[in-house]
């Protein structure tokens, strides 16, 4: 009974928080963005392939390069928005949730809404409508994609090829947002919030080369997303989702002593 009650507030929390993400004309326009500059950055494919050619001259090397990005995003017209993804989704991210817990708190709304649900289902709510509102935006990305490269660039490209990329950039956005409703739920005040959801940005950049602490930043993960195998892209993304707890949890252990 008690878990059917707290699932329940989730899923009101959540519906609530989804129905305001798209009511809420300055997180599409930051998707928007978002998108145009992924859907710009299929012009930069030749670039890069001239690039890659420049760079290498032994040609059979060259081939396992362009073999291992085939093998998984199915092209270069996958490969190259999926490394623009991963450079602006931190800042996108931002953007989208730097106040995301202290709004809540800046209008008082707190109280009511903890007559109704606990801290835990609160933040959870809130996770799960954001990690579903950034992984629809990238869905529809890959999507027209497939049709761009399939039907007017002329390269056939296996709808398979998108999982990997979509299921990693997903995962990867949602332990960004979860780490800005941890940043967030320090502040009341809106440029508080923003400017240590960027230094927190900035901290975890900095984690992420150091041994030990490394394993708590993301960006320490990240060398996987290219040229790993399969399998370690998997651990990445299961790596993804056990920070994203990880910054939940210590979420809910602050709010918990928010004063109201």
């Amino acid at each position: 009974m008690i878990a059917n009650k707290k699932l329940d507030q989730v899923g009101v929390i959540f519906s609530h928080e989804l129905n305001q993400s798209f009511k809420n004309w300055k997180l599409l326009f930051i998707l928007v963005i978002y998108l145009v500059f992924m859907f710009w950055s299929l012009n930069l494919v030749d670039n890069v392939q001239q690039a890659i050619d420049e760079k290498v001259i032994n040609y059979d090397e060259r081939v396992n390069i362009y073999e291992g990005l085939e093998s998984k995003f199915g092209n270069l017209n996958v490969a190259v928005p999926f490394i623009v993804g991963l450079i602006l989704l931190p800042f996108i991210t931002l953007l989208m949730h730097f106040n995301i817990i202290s709004d809540d708190r800046l209008n008082n709304r707190f109280r009511f809404l903890f007559t109704r649900s606990t801290p835990g289902v609160f933040i959870f709510g809130k996770f799960l409508a954001s990690l579903l509102v950034l992984s629809l935006a990238n869905l529809l990305f890959f999507i027209i994609s497939f049709f761009y490269v399939s039907f007017v660039v002329g390269d056939p490209l296996p709808i398979v090829s998108l999982f990997y990329p979509w299921l990693f950039i997903t995962f990867y956005s949602g332990a960004l947002a979860a780490f800005y409703i941890l940043t967030s739920s320090f502040f009341k005040n809106t440029f508080s919030s923003l400017a240590w959801g960027l230094f927190g940005l900035f901290i975890l950049f900095s984690l992420g080369g150091m041994p030990f602490l490394g394993y708590i930043s993301l960006f320490s993960y990240m060398g996987t997303s290219i040229s790993a195998t399969f399998t370690q892209g998997l651990f990445t993304i299961l790596a993804f989702l056990i920070l994203s707890f990880i910054y939940l949890f210590l979420a809910w252990l602050k709010i918990r002593r928010v004063e109201f």
